[in-house]
């Protein structure tokens, strides 16, 4: 029998219904590029509200490196100001679901943005009004104990069911969180609760680890989850200081070349391929383990992956762009391949710290860099469906800002000839990003 039941309804769906004629006014104006009033949860008469940037940011006033944060500058307020503020018993939770449905409480995955909000308010820049900002850190303090207190006893995360133990919200929060405290100790804040995500953070890291768990048993059916998993652990024993945090990672990470990927190439997602999980997330964590281990596993998985793409996508003739076997995926059906997507939606590039290792991953030498960074409109990207908000429009990331912000190795020359003319992905600056303890306004 079908559950006809209608989805629960948030208290920023009942102020839209309630408000219609204004949404709709605030809608035209978000895609015409005007700014619009941050939203709100809640009045902010215990947390007073983070405003909204009064106009659409200058792309010029941006490092080319860094042109991925002007998309999200524009929604900081209105993610901070969904955190809870009037519930004692919810006091801190992101209540919108900016990041993965279901839009529960007890739902991990809805609190990976902390790692969005800790930057913003730990990074120094001409452009970002959010630095220290007093009202933000407030609230993402609100939002960090409130993540921590839903961490079960064994140090997992729950997602669909209260009081289970889910990989998916373990393995990228163990990421988010450990941004989270880079950022906080960096710009000297929040000293006690670093402490606390720091004691989190151990008990992640030791429950992903556990080879006797469930997740770690063949078959392998969604190998990006674990990638995640090892990448989370390596960066909290980099932000820790404490590098037997990370003892099993090479254990693991050989695992899950035997299990997680096929021999053909392709990384098992529902047993099976997937491009988007493969080439947009689990690529990018691979190359974050690789990064701070040199670790041969990955790098013999991106080996294998590089070749298994060259059956799979067909470029157009002196193109970056080209057609993607989309039957053949298990969990999405894209059908077109870019490789020059730009800001938010360029999440496949954060694998480039491969590129001078498997050079079959770069972009063809005939498609020239773009010279000028796009302007931010705010009807640019389309909305993200788990808002819910009719009225809000915001980059189309399936992920938060940690997944953008990971340090990355030196990168080969944009004119360097590439062999060969299967490439997948665009050699571009790297992402500038200060390590834990120097000063937040360094790049």
């Amino acid at each position: 029998m079908h559950d006809n039941s209608l989805p629960p309804l948030s208290r920023r769906q009942l102020l839209g219904l309630l408000g219609v004629a204004t949404l709709g006014a605030a809608t035209v104006g978000s895609v015409m590029g005007a700014p619009t009033p941050a939203r709100a949860a809640s009045a902010g008469t215990v947390l007073p509200l983070v405003a909204q940037v009064p106009s659409p940011p200058d792309r010029s006033a941006f490092l080319p490196a860094e042109q991925v944060y002007a998309s999200y500058l524009l929604i900081v307020a209105d993610l901070a100001n969904s955190i809870v503020d009037d519930d004692p018993a919810l006091f801190g939770w992101i209540e919108d679901t900016w990041q993965q449905q279901p839009v529960v409480p007890f739902n991990g995955r809805t609190m990976e943005h902390v790692a969005t909000l800790s930057w913003f308010v730990a990074h120094e820049r001409t452009w970002n009004p959010y630095y220290l900002d007093p009202h933000l850190l407030a609230r993402l303090d609100a939002a960090l104990g409130y993540y921590l207190s839903i961490q079960n006893p064994n140090g997992s995360w729950a997602e669909k069911v209260a009081g289970e133990s889910n990989l998916s919200p373990t393995s990228f929060g163990t990421v988010a969180l450990s941004a989270a405290l880079r950022d906080l100790q960096g710009a000297g804040l929040l000293a006690q609760r670093q402490g606390e995500i720091a004691a989190t953070l151990r008990k992640s890291c030791a429950w992903l680890l556990d080879s006797t768990l469930l997740h770690w048993r063949p078959p392998v059916s969604a190998a990006n989850q674990l990638a995640a998993g090892l990448a989370g652990v390596g960066q909290a024993a980099t932000v820790l200081g404490d590098a037997s945090i990370a003892d099993g990672v090479a254990e693991r990470a050989a695992f899950l070349l035997l299990h997680g990927q096929s021999p053909a190439g392709f990384f098992h997602e529902v047993k099976t391929f997937d491009f988007r999980y493969s080439h947009q997330v689990e690529l990018p964590d691979l190359g974050h383990v690789y990064e701070q281990t040199g670790d041969p596993s990955v790098l013999e998985a991106a080996r294998r992956f590089a070749k298994w793409l060259g059956y799979v996508v067909v470029f157009e003739p002196g193109e970056a762009r080209g057609f993607i076997h989309g039957g053949i995926c298990a969990r999405t059906a894209d059908g077109a391949f870019e490789t020059t997507a730009d800001d938010a939606l360029d999440r496949a590039a954060l694998g480039r710290v491969f590129l001078p290792v498997v050079p079959e991953l770069a972009r063809p030498t005939m498609r020239p860099p773009r010279t000028r960074p796009l302007p931010v409109r705010r009807g640019r990207h389309q909305p993200i469906q788990c808002n819910r908000d009719p009225g809000m429009t915001v980059p189309r990331a399936c992920t938060c800002t940690c997944r953008m912000l990971r340090p990355v190795s030196a990168e080969p020359s944009e004119t360097r000839p590439w062999p060969g003319s299967r490439t997948w992905l665009v050699p571009r600056s790297p992402i500038s990003q200060r390590e834990p303890g120097t000063s937040s306004s360094s790049t």
